[in-house]
């Protein structure tokens, strides 16, 4: 497992920071190098006022205020919902209250890692345990834990393995058998990383969830994860079944509503996952409203952004697909995320066969500073440069599109290379025979299998058709055959599969 894949998600998701996601799901959503921005400290340090229809969680910690469990309590809550911005700000609040509140630290430790500041996350975790003096036998573990686990992130990240967190934690359930918190850990952990938070489980960590379930039944982080193990593992029907449960709970949260729309939309049930997705913009338009500038940094903004113009086109709705990749790409740019989100306007153009307007969107809209976002608008511009009848100038641009591909982080390497590819096989078709140029098409088409994640199998379509589009056009029929039948397989629903087989239809009669 490569160090990006380890740190994205989803991670993600990013690649350079400390977060989680497979580079086959999504592309990660965390914040930190490569010209990166961290979250101001004034956003954190914002007062938060305590919330309601959150999925609320609650552990008892060492304070004798109220007021600073419950915003203990509502950190987490934000926290397991992955809301990093307002679990920091929760946590902050709650330090307010109880400056000696050690697990306070603890909380804000994890907000850190989600939010990639690795730095901070030591930080925190560090003034947790100077105030381990005044917590419980039992917070003191869990600070300790913290301790090992970034210890162990720390030796993975210089290509060490490390099993010290992981030895912890079973030492830890022996003495806690029943504790949710730890369980909860404990299904992170099995994801086989010390980078792990409930993105990437399957069967091992599906058993420590169930276990939490079985103690907690409404527990919201239980349900959380498992939507994304039950995905992972291809049973949509579970992974439903729990997302209903997490919007149900945390009807105020934009993340639950996004999950259950993941779901649905794997279901095929495309409108039901759209309503979800435009419920979960308008809970982040609501969420910051008076500080809009905030926004910007909420990796789940643009996620949702993404997904939502994923569904759309699965619908039909081209046109409503188009206007929010454009709200997208008018968001500012503090990292290689950002830059790969801003780029899928002039993809969804390039898809559509619309070259000019794909230039474009890419003279209007990508300023890309990173690597990540100068290969993506090398390959964009190469490919709608060659379907203009400039071959020459779309050469140069594949060149340079290789020569940055080979300086990235090798987890964002399966979300740059499909374009590469697709670039460089047009290029060969024009000068290959044609059962070469079939035959080379058909390698990148069969190398174009999706993981489980939704983020990824949404992409996979557009590809595949796509793809077939290519091989329409220069009469390499069986690729494209195999290209609406993988779409047909993938979503049945999607229309997309049945008109690339009318395609093919018309152009075997043309031939005849």
């Amino acid at each position: 497992m490569s160090k990006s894949v380890r740190r994205s998600g989803l991670f993600f998701v990013a690649i350079v920071n400390l977060c989680l996601h497979s580079s086959a799901t999504e592309p990660p959503h965390c914040k930190g190098a490569n010209g990166q921005q961290f979250v101001p400290a004034k956003i954190i340090e914002q007062p938060i006022a305590l919330r309601s229809n959150i999925g609320l969680a609650h552990e008892s910690v060492s304070t004798h205020s109220l007021p600073a469990q419950r915003y203990y309590d509502q950190g987490l809550s934000f926290l397991y919902a992955y809301h990093w911005i307002n679990a920091a700000r929760s946590f902050t609040e709650a330090l307010r209250l109880d400056p000696k509140l050690a697990m306070g630290h603890l909380g804000l430790s994890y907000a850190a890692s989600g939010l990639g500041n690795e730095a901070s996350a030591m930080h925190e975790a560090s003034l947790a345990l100077m105030l381990v003096p005044s917590a419980s036998r039992r917070e003191a573990l869990r600070v300790a834990l913290r301790m090992r686990q970034l210890e162990s992130m720390q030796a993975e990240e210089r290509g060490e393995h490390s099993s010290a967190y992981r030895v912890a934690l079973t030492k830890a359930l022996l003495e806690y058998p029943n504790d949710i918190y730890l369980l909860l850990l404990s299904g992170n952990a099995a994801e086989g990383s010390p980078f792990g938070r409930g993105q990437q489980g399957k069967m091992e960590s599906i058993a420590y969830y169930e276990q939490v379930l079985g103690r907690d039944p409404s527990n919201p982080a239980a349900h959380h994860y498992l939507i994304h193990a039950w995905e992972l593992s291809n049973n949509i029907d579970k992974a439903i079944a729990h997302a209903r449960i997490f919007a149900a709970s945390s009807a105020s949260l934009p993340h639950a509503h996004h999950m259950y729309g993941h779901e649905l939309l794997r279901a095929g049930k495309t409108d039901a996952a759209i309503a979800q997705f435009e419920w979960a913009d308008t809970l982040e338009d609501q969420e910051w409203a008076e500080n809009p500038g905030a926004r910007s940094y909420d990796w789940h903004y643009r996620h949702n952004l993404n997904l939502l113009a994923a569904a759309y086109r699965l619908a039909g709705k081209s046109r409503k697909a188009e206007a929010v990749l454009q709200k997208l790409a008018m968001l500012p740019n503090r990292s290689e995320v950002d830059e790969y989100y801003q780029a899928q306007l002039p993809l969804l153009e390039l898809e559509n066969g619309r070259n000019s307007e794909t230039l474009a969107a890419v003279r209007r809209y990508l300023n890309p500073r990173t690597d990540v976002g100068i290969a993506m608008k090398h390959a964009i511009r190469g490919s709608a440069l060659l379907r203009t009848g400039s071959p020459g100038a779309a050469a140069d641009e594949l060149a340079s599109a290789k020569k940055r591909l080979a300086l990235v982080d090798p987890g964002w390497r399966p979300f740059l290379q499909p374009w590469i590819n697709i670039l460089d096989d047009e290029l060969e078709i024009v000068r290959l025979p044609l059962p070469l140029a079939e035959r080379r098409l058909m390698v990148q088409i069969r190398e174009l299998e999706p993981s489980s994640g939704t983020d990824a199998w949404s992409d996979a379509l557009f590809h595949f058709e796509y793809l077939g589009h290519i091989a329409i056009k220069n009469r390499l029929l069986e690729a494209a055959q195999i290209c609406a039948n993988r779409l047909n397989q993938l979503a049945p629903t999607y229309a997309g599969g049945q008109r690339l087989l009318v395609e093919i239809q018309e152009t075997q009669h043309e031939a005849r």
